[in-house]
């Protein structure tokens, strides 16, 4: 499998999961689910599959040290920092193009976001193995998704040509179409009709194959990314010239720029459990095994008096704690003096808590 590239998409600011992921330090840099970053489990998922060599890494360019000391065993050449975010287009376009000039056309990408939380790596890894088969011999574009387990609104959904029951470990079928984030009402529907499976945002394809979709549907992108690479090391001054010369128009989401009018794409449903942890309510369905007897999950010192299905975490001190009286599913978060308290049921809104940050001019707790 020494053909396969693998791209680690690290980008993001991760502001949902304020005050503990900051701008300083994202969600997919932090340990939120155990010992190991997002980021280095994603790292540690692909690496039987893809040399070291050939794992590429993009994120933002003020977080190039934190990545270096979460990825300790990336090559230095394989990291790339933004000067700006773009979105993810532009990052896969780069990476692309990267990939043809050092590894040629014919080679393999996988491309994965580093911050999702997989808790079966072996089904993930067996679904990447066949999306890999697929789109080598078939030269298509081949995303993954997960075979969903209950109606959500929070994700988009993949159509699939036929029931996904009837599409066997290691196969594939044509998508459809992509289906935005749907409301709760009609995710039950897709749910029902046994047709759709999570968007996780992870894809396959060879490098020639995404290159001609971008040919196609976004030319000027790709020859502004095919310039950066031809530039050997990739220097910041390139990474500079292709990021900040980028009009509005062309920095897209992948799925939106390419995917949804792609002539060819196949999915592999992937049989495990899976979330994107988008926000703070998803740590005790991820966690559930270290919930107290009333539904709680502290991650750090807590004394919890008369409290229920509440979320206490961040960062740990010596020094601090926090305590609960009386109190319902409540989501506590502490990062120094940066405390967040919510209810499960409104902590959706937190870019709220983030734009009221800006508008009072508080950007230094961002």
């Amino acid at each position: 499998m020494s053909a396969v590239i693998a791209v680690l998409m690290a980008g993001g600011l991760g502001t949902r999961l304020w005050p503990w992921s900051r701008v300083d330090r994202p969600k997919q840099f932090l340990p939120l689910l155990g010992e190991r970053s997002l980021a280095r489990e994603t790292w540690d998922r692909i690496l039987p599959l893809a040399a070291p060599e050939r794992i590429l890494a993009l994120t933002n360019r003020h977080l190039l040290e934190v990545a270096r000391n979460e990825l300790p065993d990336l090559r230095e050449e394989n990291l790339f920092g933004e000067p700006k975010s773009c979105n993810t287009a532009p990052c896969v376009a780069l990476a692309a193009a990267i990939s043809e000039r050092r590894w040629g056309p014919d080679s393999v990408m996988a491309v994965l976001s580093a911050d999702h939380y997989l808790g079966d790596v072996e089904a993930f890894r067996s679904s990447l193995l066949a999306a890999i088969r697929v789109a080598r011999a078939e030269h298509c574009l081949v995303t993954l998704g997960i075979v969903p387990t209950r109606p959500e609104s929070g994700y988009g959904y993949l159509e699939c040509e036929r029931n996904v029951a009837e599409i066997l470990d290691g196969d594939s079928a044509r998508l459809v179409a992509f289906r935005e984030k749907p409301s709760l009402e009609l995710a039950a529907e897709y749910l029902r009709s046994g047709r759709h499976l999570w968007n996780m945002g992870n894809f396959i394809w060879r490098v020639d194959s995404i290159l001609a979709e971008f040919e196609r549907q976004m030319p000027a992108l790709l020859e502004s990314a095919r310039c950066a690479a031809d530039s050997g090391s990739i220097m910041p001054e390139a990474l500079d010239r292709f990021y900040l010369g980028l009009p509005p128009e062309l920095c897209l989401s992948i799925d939106y720029g390419i995917m949804e009018n792609a002539r060819d794409v196949r999915v592999v449903p992937c049989r495990a459990p899976w979330d994107d942890v988008g926000s703070w309510a998803v740590l005790r369905r991820l966690r559930g095994g270290e919930l107290d007897e009333q539904g709680n999950l502290s991650t750090i010192r807590h004394l919890a008096i008369d409290t229920r299905n509440t979320l206490v975490t961040g960062s740990d001190s010596p020094d601090g704690i926090v305590a609960t009286l009386g109190v319902e599913g409540l989501v506590i978060v502490r990062d120094g003096e940066r405390i967040l308290v919510a209810s499960e049921e409104a902590i959706h809104r937190m870019r709220e808590v983030v734009e009221g940050l800006r508008a009072k001019g508080w950007v230094e707790l961002l």
